[in-house]
């Protein structure tokens, strides 16, 4: 699987009307009423159940499709979101993101949705192009368009709820933002955010549990104050990998600090986000970070393992890729050999 990373550490160095698209007689971003006319559609990427075969994918512009969706999501399990980055070239069977997703479909019990920007990326090597990329779909609300839909879609499945409980009683459905888990990568962080306070605005509720894996720098495309931090869920956990491509800021409820030592000098530790939010939520790794040490990274024998781990955290620990008790800034190291199979 091939990442289009689209958080370009060089975005810093642009100023003025020239970087963010607005004014020097350039046109407006479309508004709210316009974002379907600028914007291409998504895909939801979903697996229902470990065994099923291949991740289906739903697209948000074709009502048949996202009708589909709607019936396989009414099967009484919860629901777990994952913003993905810009692009993600998209294996839907036998590849890492196919057992990836059926791992964590498995072990959490829940549906599992990844959002993904297209079915196909433009590929390109050109930071040239990248940048162009980037801006525009941001100056074309891109994360507006993109919490949007998805949160209207998410309104469809509560209000189809609301209406299958009045035809049977005991029906378990997804009804409220508590079944609800929002993960996002890169881009996905911010995007995930936007989709929490929308939903928030819509039915005043929040998600539970929101976690940024190595949240984009995106400055100074979007403004600073809208990026993903504490508040936009009951708890944020944000996973900072690089601090390049992704934001050096530090302004979730919980904060870890990846430090990755690996043999390879072309290492990409932006991907290493990426990398984490599969290992932990298929539930293969624990990874506890420290708020003085290095942390430690534990192989999994047993998925059961990782809720063992959980009640025995310390104080001065938190685990990764879940809720915590314990909040503030942590640090954590990780070597090629911490992740060998």
């Amino acid at each position: 699987m091939i990442i289009y990373f689209i958080a370009l550490s060089f975005v810093s160095l642009l100023s003025g009307c020239n970087a963010v698209g607005f004014g020097c007689g350039k046109p407006s971003p479309p508004s709210l009423d316009e974002l379907d006319e600028f914007n291409p559609p998504i895909v939801f990427a979903c697996i229902f159940h470990h065994k099923q075969p291949e991740i289906s994918l739903y697209q948000s512009d074709n009502n048949d499709s996202m009708s589909d969706l709607l019936k396989a999501l009414d099967n009484g399990k919860d629901l777990s979101l994952y913003f993905m980055g810009f692009g993600d070239k998209l294996s839907v069977t036998n590849g890492l993101s196919y057992q990836f997703c059926s791992g964590w479909c498995d072990v959490s019990a829940t549906n599992i949705c990844r959002i993904y920007h297209s079915r196909k990326i433009e590929s390109t090597s050109s930071i040239v192009k990248l940048r162009s990329l980037i801006k525009k779909a941001l100056f074309n609300r891109r994360l507006e368009f993109v919490s949007r839909k998805v949160g209207d879609f998410v309104l469809d499945i509560r209000n189809q709820c609301k209406i299958d409980k009045k035809k049977k009683k005991n029906k378990k459905c997804i009804e409220h933002m508590s079944q609800i888990n929002v993960h996002g990568f890169s881009l996905g962080s911010h995007a995930g955010a936007f989709f929490c306070r929308y939903m928030n605005e819509k039915i005043q509720e929040k998600c539970p549990l929101l976690i940024g894996y190595d949240p984009a720098e995106l400055h100074p495309w979007l403004d600073q104050s809208k990026y993903i931090q504490k508040g936009d869920a009951e708890f944020v956990q944000l996973i900072h990998t690089s601090g390049v491509l992704g934001t050096r800021l530090r302004i979730g409820d919980v904060d870890v600090s990846v430090k990755y030592k690996s043999s390879l000098h072309f290492a990409d530790n932006h991907f290493m986000g990426f990398r984490i939010q599969e290992l932990s939520t298929s539930k293969r790794f624990a990874f506890i970070a420290n708020r003085n040490g290095p942390g430690s990274v534990i192989k999994l024998k047993n998925p059961k393992e990782f809720e063992s781990i959980k009640s025995k955290l310390k104080k001065d620990q938190c685990l990764l890729g879940v809720v915590n008790n314990n909040v503030g800034k942590f640090r954590i190291t990780i070597t090629d050999k911490d992740l060998k199979a």
